[in-house]
């Protein structure tokens, strides 16, 4: 059971509800010896660490709210014990219920295996790529569970995907707070707000909020995730003026720590599909994927000896029948289609090969990017168990990668602009911007574009 200390200080917030520090998992029984409570409180928590999204639900908002205080830790900092600041940390079990779910939701994909850095590395893209900076018009507030919030200043804004420097380095320090990595919440009054963390050792200075206010194409470059090494002497992170901040000595990661430590992650942000097996009426054993199931057809990736395929097979005929030897390799030729090509058809995918051998398809991301061309790459890789798998990225070109016909142009892209040592350094160290091939069958690229999306660059 957690610990229930009351706190013999007013809140300049609330006189209807006594405050309480918490300490320890809520548990069931928590949750019935509030909600029988003869009087409100107000639940001070450091943070949401080890607690369950699922027993903070059931917790009436009549009986309890909650007070998170991440960075913004009034017992401590006597200039949080502004309601201006307090009423940022205050929020109803069903809220708080909510925002840890979305924590939780992240964390979900952080495998164990990862050291600080990479947890660290893989929070920082996930929430670049979740929240946006609040955009002009946008409202400030929401009315949630009967009460507003100004959800901007808050973690209540990630429930909204909008968030000020505040919100982001709140959420950012809570994420870090519940994943147990050192990590300091530093504010200049009425200016700017980010984050120091304890990274292999060193202190490093991180800004969320500059990596999403300019962020392109919805892509993390990390810039800003401990790469300044002048962070302090820029006018937004002077502390001058801030004597309860401290002023940290900052350690910047170099080029080659930080691309060694995304190498690590960077399988976890590129997805794999399973191929499943069945054996056809020829008595061929077919691996495959569904992954799409019209009214009419179905549509497969077919790993054709080794090379990924797509097939549509009409639902009337069975996939032992209809996935033979012969009629997959009649596909390829027919835009994808087992039988008759319907009128209506609007295949987007083109198969490419290299010189080498190894082959790999193209297909339009459902994202739409300005100026670029998103493109879905997928091929066959073996996973770390040995087992062949569909892995898929995400690349971005002017060119558009579906309209290739001829096959030595086909072949010229894929064995340059694509080939696979190529590709590999874009998607590791240029976000999959892969730049394009001109009339004249060179490769181009556009510098402004590659400079916002390199992770090696530094914020300028």
């Amino acid at each position: 059971m957690a610990e229930f200390k009351y706190y013999n200080h007013e809140l300049k917030i609330s006189s209807n509800y006594a405050p309480y520090i918490v300490t320890g998992k809520i548990t069931e029984d928590d949750v019935e010896m509030l909600n029988n409570s003869g009087n409100q409180k107000i639940l001070i928590m450091l943070n949401t660490a080890g607690q369950d999204s699922k027993i903070i639900s059931k917790i009436s908002k009549n009986k309890a709210i909650f007070s998170i205080l991440g960075g913004l830790d009034y017992l401590k900092i006597s200039k949080y014990r502004d309601p201006y600041y307090i009423k940022r940390t205050i929020m109803s079990p069903l809220v708080l219920s909510s925002i840890i779910k979305e924590f939780e939701q992240i964390e979900s994909k952080i495998r164990p295996t990862w050291d600080d850095t990479e947890k660290s590395l893989y929070v920082y893209k996930t929430m670049t790529e979740m929240y946006h900076y609040r955009y002009e018009g946008e409202s400030k507030y929401e009315q949630i569970d009967g009460n507003t919030y100004e959800v901007i200043r808050s973690l209540s804004g990630m429930l909204y995907n909008r968030l000020v420097c505040v919100g982001f380095a709140l959420a950012f320090k809570e994420e870090m707070d519940r994943l147990g990595i050192p990590c300091y919440y530093q504010n200049k009054r009425n200016h700017h707000a980010w984050n120091i963390v304890k990274l292999d050792g060193e202190y490093r200075g991180i800004d969320l909020t500059w990596e999403c206010f300019n962020k392109k194409n919805n892509r993390c470059t990390f810039r800003c995730f401990g790469r300044d090494p002048k962070f302090y002497e820029n006018k937004h992170h002077n502390l001058d003026h801030e004597l309860e901040e401290i002023n940290f000595t900052l350690t910047p990661f170099t080029d080659e720590e930080l691309k060694s430590h995304l190498q690590n992650v960077s399988e976890e942000l590129t997805k794999t599909f399973s191929l499943k097996t069945f054996e056809n009426s020829e008595g061929k054993k077919i691996k495959y994927y569904i992954t799409e199931v019209g009214d009419k057809y179905t549509k497969y990736y077919i790993d054709l000896f080794g090379k990924l395929v797509v097939v549509y097979l009409p639902n009337q005929i069975l996939p032992k029948d209809g996935l033979t030897i012969s009629n997959i390799e009649k596909a390829i030729t027919n835009e994808g289609y087992i039988g008759p090509k319907p009128a209506e058809a609007k295949t987007k995918y083109n198969l490419f090969t290299r010189t080498d051998g190894t082959s790999f398809l193209i297909t339009p991301s459902d994202r739409k990017k300005k100026n670029l061309g998103e493109f879905c790459y997928l091929d066959i890789i073996q996973n770390s168990q040995g087992e062949d798998v569909i892995r898929r990225s995400f690349i971005l070109s002017e060119n558009d990668l579906t309209k290739f016909k001829n096959e030595s142009q086909k072949e010229l892209i894929a064995s340059t602009l694509l080939s696979s040592k190529r590709l590999e350094k874009k998607l590791m160290s240029f976000n999959g911007y892969v730049g394009y091939i001109g009339d004249d069958f060179q490769i181009y690229y556009d510098k402004t574009i590659e400079t916002s999306l390199n992770i090696q660059g530094r914020r300028r």
